[in-house]
């Protein structure tokens, strides 16, 4: 098995993003049990691992990521990869000022502790500006969803992001290439 293992969020809610610190505990200690070795998104790009190998995500840089899944992570030595929506760090995920049904409303970290997770190894990368449908938007604003999470990351925490998460999981080839033209 060689795969992305995507996660968003660590609470009670049942929602489609979530998962309950037990799920979450029960997850961890599966993949110390196993065979499966845990690389960075690069290390997995790369061939690192073997046939089974599994790169770490959390989407959204929620703040339960800190207090929740970072300390098992790094304590472990796992690599793992935040993708943060700039414009949102420190707020909340009412993408586009609005709640979305069935997904509950959780406080993102903020640049401190963005700063803090990236001094203890974690990988941050960019989930946009604000978290829109990036194909329904005018080229321009396209770009500026992308270049501007980039250059806020590298102007906050000193790094710019090689990797980068779609919103949504949506892209098309414009988007594509407006990505490949900055990230890894």
């Amino acid at each position: 098995m060689r795969a992305i293992l995507t996660w968003h969020s660590i609470d009670r809610s049942g929602s489609p993003i979530s998962v309950s610190p037990e799920e979450w505990r029960g997850q961890v200690a599966w993949l110390d049990s196993s065979a499966v070795q845990v690389v960075s998104l690069e290390g997995l790009a790369q061939g690192e691992g073997g046939a089974s190998a599994v790169a770490l995500t959390f989407d959204d840089g929620f703040a339960n990521f800190a207090s929740d899944a970072a300390p098992a992570l790094l304590e472990r030595g796992w690599p793992v990869t935040l993708f943060v929506v700039t414009d949102h760090v420190g707020g909340d995920n009412r993408w586009g000022g609005r709640a979305a049904p069935g997904i509950p409303t959780l406080p993102l970290a903020d640049w401190e502790t963005l700063g803090h997770l990236q001094e203890r190894g974690v990988t941050i990368g960019a989930h946009t500006r604000s978290h829109p449908h990036l194909p329904a938007l005018a080229p321009e604003a396209q770009q500026q969803e992308i270049v501007g999470c980039r250059a806020e990351l590298d102007r906050r925490l000193g790094t710019a992001p090689e990797a980068f998460a779609y919103p949504y999981g949506a892209t098309d080839p414009a988007v594509t290439a407006r990505v490949a033209a900055l990230f890894r």
